[in-house]
C-alpha cells in the first residue's frame, strides 16, 4: 500500500564500548539496495524501518531481498540474514 515500510526492531546486549551496527538490504545477486544503519552503537534497543526504496530514493523492483545485520561487539562479531518480499 501506500507509504507502506518495513519495520525492524533488534536489541544490542553486552556492548560496552561503542561498536559498528550495519544494517542493509542487498538483492539476491549480493548488491547493495539500501543502508539503513551504519553507525557506532552501543547496548540497547534499536528500530529501524525500510520503505521500500533503494539509496537514491528510487522505488525498489517487487522481489526478494537480503536484511543482514552485522554487529561488532566487544569479543565477536555477530552477523543476522533475513529474507524479506517486497511487493506493490
Amino acid at each position: 500500500g501506500i507509504n507502506d515500510a518495513l519495520d525492524i526492531s533488534f536489541d544490542v546486549l553486552k556492548v560496552i564500548d561503542a561498536r559498528p551496527i550495519n544494517a542493509r538490504v542487498y538483492d539476491l545477486h549480493g548488491r547493495l539496495v539500501r543502508t539503513l544503519n551504519d553507525a557506532a552503537g552501543v547496548a540497547g534497543h534499536y528500530q529501524l524501518a525500510w520503505d521500500g526504496r533503494r539509496d537514491s530514493g528510487a522505488m525498489a523492483s517487487p522481489g526478494l531481498y537480503l536484511f543482514h545485520l552485522q554487529i561488532a561487539g566487544d569479543s565477536t562479531t555477530r552477523t543476522l540474514v533475513r529474507s524479506i518480499g517486497l511487493s506493490y
